[in-house]
């Protein structure tokens, strides 16, 4: 194994996450999938830093702008969006995600969420506004775009009240701890940072038993440097303890067991007589108490 330098979280999309729910968490999982979009004051390339994706943008535009957005209609904002790349483009939040059911704003789609969860509903906080979450459009983009040459470009446009990267937001993650070594594997984590989840649609870490029993911290109590081997001057986990195993038998001759069994050093082989004096005769690996 070799120590894994601690970088930046990859990209995880929140698509990987988003289920079709419906209803009030549709809207949830919807401000996971294109993140909550900053102020219209706040400049994004003071937000640079934060990872984002490298093909969308997101647009919140007018009322009158957004009736009309569509990218063959010959306007600026049109031939600015295929300028940078636009490929296609879809409403940000559409409706409650039931079939047949009439499109709503999201304050309708609140409420109507309220009403239908009203136990629920009385024990949340009440907030004072529901966000403005109309016209807000994401812009697919080749991969080549420059996302933010393109958002301060559009943010210029009549009827574009912001256009912002689709920041990336990741939730429920664990951490690795920290400490000096970290196992290179993929299994444990993508990103030298969090263990990895969601290998089989869970919201907990994959390998959650080395989690849990604290594995990793365990090891670097033993590997004093840091390295992930054990040099002559560091004890191994486990070395110079013996460990009982109560089973109905053992291969005693398998290549991952054969050297590390432990060995009775005051009995001699073979020798058909009780050495040690605990009443077995040649108990040379152990005994068979059954026979």
């Amino acid at each position: 194994m070799h120590c894994m330098r601690r970088f930046a979280p990859a990209a995880k999309f929140a698509t990987q996450i988003a289920a079709p729910l419906g209803g009030t968490f549709l809207t949830l999982v919807a401000f996971v999938q294109i993140g909550l979009a900053a102020p219209a004051s706040e400049n994004p390339k003071s937000r640079a830093s934060e990872p984002f994706r490298p093909d969308q943008i997101i647009l919140k535009l007018s009322d009158d702008r957004a009736k009309s957005l569509d990218l063959g209609d010959g306007s600026a904002l049109s031939a600015l969006l295929l300028r940078h790349g636009a490929v296609s483009q879809r409403r940000g939040f559409v409706g409650s995600g039931i079939p047949h059911a009439p499109i709503e704003t999201a304050a309708q789609g609140a409420e109507r969420a309220r009403q239908r969860f009203a136990k629920r509903a009385a024990r949340a906080p009440r907030v004072r506004e529901v966000p403005d979450l109309e016209n807000i459009f994401v812009v697919q983009l080749a991969d080549s775009t420059d996302i933010l040459q393109a958002i301060a470009e559009l943010a210029a446009q009549p009827g574009v009240v912001y256009a912002e990267p689709n920041f990336l937001y990741h939730t429920m993650e664990t951490a690795l701890p920290d400490e000096p070594f970290i196992p290179d594997d993929r299994y444990l984590s993508e990103d030298g940072i969090h263990f990895s989840e969601g290998a089989w649609g869970q919201a907990y870490p994959d390998l959650w038993g080395i989690e849990k029993i604290r594995a990793i911290e365990g090891w670097n109590e033993f590997d004093l440097d840091g390295s992930g081997d054990f040099d002559a001057s560091e004890i191994r986990p486990g070395e110079h303890v013996v460990v009982a195993v109560i089973d109905s038998g053992l291969d005693v001759d398998h290549p991952d067991i054969a050297a590390n069994l432990w060995r009775n050093p005051a009995e001699i082989p073979d020798n058909e007589i009780d050495d040690d004096g605990n009443g077995l005769v040649d108990d040379i690996i152990g005994w068979h108490f059954v026979d």
